[in-house]
């Protein structure tokens, strides 16, 4: 790729990630104020589409931004799995009702580790509905959810419903084949130098480590 494909797919991210007012602007950090923190979050996610991957995996886009923000952010996210024909992957703490518009596909998972659900909204809202329970109205359906195993103790009729393979399942084992695969995937020193390569960009582009890692070295 030329220069000049590079430059033009480095704008038109930017467009489509609407952020054309401040392509000129410091991201900022900690002593530097730079965007906002909705801005500062779509650059980071801009930094892992720029290479046009088919999967994207995204932890906790949303965290520490307010509902508007975190609206647009996942609003932002599906547009552009839609329109790149990508599969995102995100992780997500107590979205919204309007969030979860945004969102085709759930596994949720409970505190112990299990599968409370895995696929869409909707059938998790009428696997509820089979148990003869009404999510309250200050609750959606994912958060209602997470309730029903503690709503057991107290209902004995909800234990065959919890046995269900479509919700409060267990997570399936590994298969050994898939195991070994696993492992050979890669290799230690692949691991290493990765690793190794990684932590020298991030000391090199935060200065204040950059330069106390060698007046240690010196000193030392």
């Amino acid at each position: 790729m030329s220069k000049g494909e590079r430059e033009q797919r480095v704008d038109a991210l930017i467009e489509e990630l609407g952020l054309v007012h401040v392509a000129q602007s410091y991201v900022g950090d900690e002593e530097i104020r730079g965007v906002s923190g909705g801005e500062r979050r779509r650059v980071s996610i801009g930094v892992d589409v720029i290479h046009d991957p088919p999967i994207l995996l995204l932890d906790e886009p949303t965290s520490g931004l307010d509902s508007s923000t975190a609206l647009h952010v996942v609003a932002l996210l599906a547009t552009m799995a839609q329109r790149r024909n990508q599969i995102v992957i995100l992780t997500i703490h107590q979205p919204s009702y309007r969030i979860l518009e945004y969102i085709s596909y759930f596994l949720l998972l409970t505190s112990s580790g299990n599968v409370a659900h895995s696929g869409s909204l909707r059938c998790l809202e009428k696997t509820i509905k089979k148990m003869d329970l009404k999510v309250p109205i200050q609750l959606n359906a994912l958060e209602f959810a997470m309730e029903i195993p503690l709503m057991a103790a107290t209902r004995p009729t909800l234990e065959d419903h919890l046995k269900s393979p479509m919700i409060f399942a267990p997570p399936t084992p590994a298969s050994p084949l898939s195991e070994e695969l696993i492992l050979k995937k890669q290799s230690r020193y692949s691991e290493i130098t990765h690793l190794s390569w990684r932590f020298w960009r991030v000391m090199y582009r935060t200065k204040q480590l950059f330069l106390s890692r060698i007046m240690q070295a010196l000193v030392g």
